[in-house]
């Protein structure tokens, strides 16, 4: 019976991670690493704005209370309605430890900085 439930607790697959890893290439923006208390510059953002069209991937690392870093993935293009997030928190010690994937949709890309991607990343006012 321990045999039973020990073998639930098992971790399983990452699909975000999968999703990760066959992603299709994109232009790379610059990738940027933040301490505690400062944003992702405005010129970061205007990249992957700009490579909306072409297709751009902006790296972002955000550190964690404990000094973890989490890595946030920001992908626009022309397959992507809006902006497609994968999140790495396989660093992050006390949290859940895997990827995840999300996708912040808006009427203008502003809109889609300030109103979904600024609830994962400190963004300039």
């Amino acid at each position: 019976m321990a045999a039973l439930l020990l073998a639930g607790c098992a971790a399983g697959p990452d699909p975000a991670k999968g999703q990760f890893e066959d992603r299709d290439p994109l232009q790379p923006c610059t990738e940027v690493t933040l301490a505690q208390g400062e944003t992702v510059p405005a010129e970061a953002w205007d990249c992957l704005e700009a490579g909306a069209t072409t297709g751009a991937e902006l790296v972002v690392g955000v550190p964690t209370t404990e000094g973890e870093t989490i890595r946030y993935y920001f992908r626009a293009g022309p397959e992507v309605e809006g902006v497609e997030i994968f999140i790495d928190r396989t660093a992050e010690k006390w949290g859940t430890g895997k990827w995840d994937r999300r996708l912040c949709t808006g009427e203008s890309f502003d809109v889609i900085v300030a109103g979904c991607l600024a609830t994962f990343v400190p963004v300039e006012a």
